[in-house]
Parts: C-alpha cells; sequence; structure tokens
C-alpha cells in the first residue's frame, strides 16, 4: 500500500486504465486512447509528471493492441493516429533536452569502454533518452516477430513491448551472423522454384495480425528515422540499436515473401545509410552484396522486388551526398570491396535487362544513362589505381 501512495497519480490513473478490459464497448476503446494521448504527449514536462519506462510502454503497446484488434474502423484510425502522436512526441522530448543541455554527456567516461551489451544500454543522457531507446529498441522486435509461416533466419524473438523484454540471439547479432543467416538465404533462394519464393506455406493474409503488426512496427520505425534529429543521428545507443535489432529486422524481412514488408524494409535502409552510413559500414555492405544484389539479380525474385531494389538504388544514387561518401568509403578504401562500382554496375546490367521485362522501371533507368556512364568511368578509373597501389 505504501509503494502505491509513492507513485505519481498520473502513473497510478494509467495503470488503472491500461488493466481495462477493452472489449466492452468501442466508446470505452476510444477514451482510453483519449487519456493515454493526453498523458503521453506532454511536452517538456518534468519527470515527476511523465510517462517513464515500463509505464510508457505500457501505454504505447494498449494502443498498439487497439489499433490490431478493434472491430471499429474509426478506432482504428484514431488508435494510428494517436501512437504516431506519442512516439513523435517521446522523440520531440529527447531532442528538446538534447537542444537546451549541450553540455550533458552521457554518464560513464568515454576512456571506460563498456563490458558488456547490456551495460551499454543501461547509460543514457538523461530520462528522455532511455524513453526513446526503449521505444525504438521495442519496435525494432515487434518488426522482427515472426509471421506464422515465415521461416526463422536463426534469431528467436522473445517478449512484446515492456521494457524487460530481450531480443535473444541464437547466433551472435554481428557481421558473421548477417553473412551467415544471407548465405542461407541465398541457398534457400536458388532452390526455390522459378518464380516462386521462399516461404514453404501460403503467403499470410494482409489481415493477419502478425503481418499487420509488422507493418505497422515497420511504417513506424520509418518515420522515426525520416525525421532523426541531432541525438537520434548522434546518439551511440541508437546506433547500438540499429546495428543489433534494426539490422537483424531488415535482414528477415528484405526476404520477406510480402511486397509490403520488402518495400517497407527498403524505405528503411535509405535513412539508415543516409544517417548512420559512418558508423554502420560493414553492415551497409552486407546488405548491398549478399541482399540486394541477389534480388536483382537471381530469376527467382519476382518483377515487384527487383523493381522495389531497383528504386531503392535511385534513392541512393539521387542523393549527391551519399554518393560521394560512399565512393570515397569503399571503392577509395584498398581494403574495402567496389561498392560504388558494383553499384552502378547492377544498374546497368538491369537497364540492359529490362527490355524483356515490362514490369521494371526502364525509364527511370534510362533517363539516368549519362549519369551511369559518368559514374561508371569515374569507377573505372579508382580501380585500376586500387590495382596499381596493390600491385
Amino acid at each position: 500500500m505504501q509503494n502505491k501512495a509513492s507513485k505519481p497519480l498520473l502513473v497510478l490513473v494509467t495503470e488503472l486504465i491500461c488493466g481495462v478490459s477493452l472489449t466492452s464497448s468501442d466508446e470505452i476503446e476510444l477514451r482510453v486512447l483519449k487519456y493515454l494521448l493526453t498523458a503521453t504527449c506532454r511536452p517538456h514536462i518534468a519527470d515527476l509528471f511523465a510517462l517513464r519506462e515500463t509505464h510508457l510502454l505500457q501505454a504505447v503497446r494498449v494502443v498498439y493492441n487497439v489499433f490490431l484488434c478493434t472491430t471499429c474502423a474509426p478506432n482504428r484510425i484514431t488508435a494510428r493516429a494517436t501512437l504516431e502522436q506519442m512516439i513523435a512526441s517521446v522523440f520531440a522530448r529527447m531532442e528538446f533536452f538534447e537542444k537546451h543541455n549541450p553540455g550533458v554527456s552521457t554518464p560513464m567516461s568515454p576512456d571506460v569502454p563498456f563490458t558488456n551489451d547490456k551495460e551499454k544500454e543501461q547509460q543514457f543522457k538523461s530520462p528522455n533518452h532511455r524513453d526513446a531507446f526503449l521505444v525504438f529498441r521495442s519496435l525494432c522486435k515487434l518488426s522482427m516477430k515472426a509471421i506464422p509461416d515465415q521461416a526463422d533466419l536463426g534469431y528467436t524473438y522473445t517478449g512484446g513491448m515492456t521494457d524487460n523484454s530481450k531480443m535473444t540471439p541464437s547466433k551472435p547479432a554481428d557481421i558473421a551472423a548477417l553473412n551467415k543467416a544471407t548465405k542461407k538465404q541465398q541457398m534457400n533462394s536458388a532452390l526455390a522454384p522459378n518464380g516462386q519464393h521462399l516461404a514453404t506455406a501460403a503467403s499470410p493474409s494482409l489481415g493477419s495480425p502478425a503481418l499487420e503488426s509488422k507493418i505497422l512496427a515497420l511504417e513506424l520505425l520509418l518515420s522515426v528515422l525520416n525525421n532523426a534529429g541531432r541525438a537520434l543521428v548522434e546518439g551511440d545507443r541508437f546506433e547500438f540499436a540499429i546495428r543489433h535489432y534494426l539490422c537483424v529486422s531488415l535482414l528477415k524481412n528484405c526476404t520477406s515473401d510480402v511486397t509490403k514488408v520488402v518495400s517497407l524494409s527498403l524505405r528503411l535502409f535509405v535513412p539508415i545509410i543516409r544517417h548512420f552510413r559512418d558508423n554502420l559500414k560493414s553492415e551497409i555492405e552486407v546488405f548491398i552484396t549478399n541482399i540486394f544484389f541477389v534480388i536483382i539479380q537471381s530469376p527467382n525474385s519476382s518483377p515487384d522486388h527487383k523493381s522495389l531494389v531497383i528504386n531503392l538504388f535511385e534513392q541512393i544514387c539521387a542523393d549527391p551526398q551519399t554518393l560521394a561518401e560512399i565512393f570515397l568509403n569503399y571503392d577509395c578504401d584498398l581494403s574495402a570491396v567496389d561498392l560504388f562500382h558494383r553499384i552502378v554496375a547492377a544498374l546497368e546490367r538491369a537497364a540492359k535487362t529490362s527490355h524483356n521485362d515490362p514490369n521494371l522501371p526502364t525509364q527511370s533507368l534510362f533517363s539516368h544513362s549519362s549519369r551511369l556512364a559518368m559514374l561508371k568511368q569515374t569507377t573505372a578509373k579508382v580501380r585500376l589505381e586500387k590495382e596499381r597501389r596493390t600491385s
């Protein structure tokens, strides 16, 4: 009783609200959504009047479940909008703190190395940073949660959107694991009958709650990364989350047989390569060479999936800054692969073979033919220089 009395009123009311059964009426659902939106979207508030950590995730989870389970179409739309506002508010508070407290650093000396991954997760500049990290990590876990008829690529997900839930990799979440999983995916692709995908059962229905949950999580992650501020882009905790959670999710979802999932996963890769390319150099190389190139070159890939990958490369090539840094970080590095050259070569091959496939975006490829020619000449010169230096 004393423990309850010591809790802020906002927390007590939220616990009560989140414990209400939402199956009784649409009106109760709507009132719960309104309360949780009001309780969560409170910008720049003191810690005493904020929902933190477990209670914040509990509120997000309730709204998430309303979206997935409600039979009322207006409530479903409201729940979706509520989720977007709640998550945007969490990250806005973190960015506000970062902007108005520029001298605050993570409570650990940069000279002291992290002893383990758990210790790295627990160090944050402020409660706002921790809340944003927990929400981001939970969305990553929801996005990687397996659909019943999808094969697992070596990772087991346990837990839901709670502070204590954990993603337990059955293999280390590192480059070696990514390479091994992508090789397994390539072998499955080679064994698949021509024109068929990797799922052994029928594709899940778009009305499946598991699939809708995955798609919603990917859409929310895309919104977060597309609107990423300085605290997210420069935060080492978010770099950690992207490397150990989001990259694992994208590895699974980029090879899904559901076109919507593949599309969202590829769209997520664009802000990743733009904002985190300096720190995720090896991961980016693995994705491009072992997944994206395989999709556009494999005869077993559907035209829709090939088109999505080509559009991804088009977006990458449309950003001169990204293109220049790929060129400098890979093709000009004697120890790295010629990634820039390979992207240009892949687009060139796609442009040549698209004559026989009306479903591929030939018009956009040929509109960039002069740019491709210049890029090809540049990469050829760099390759010759690298060969001269290594000989």
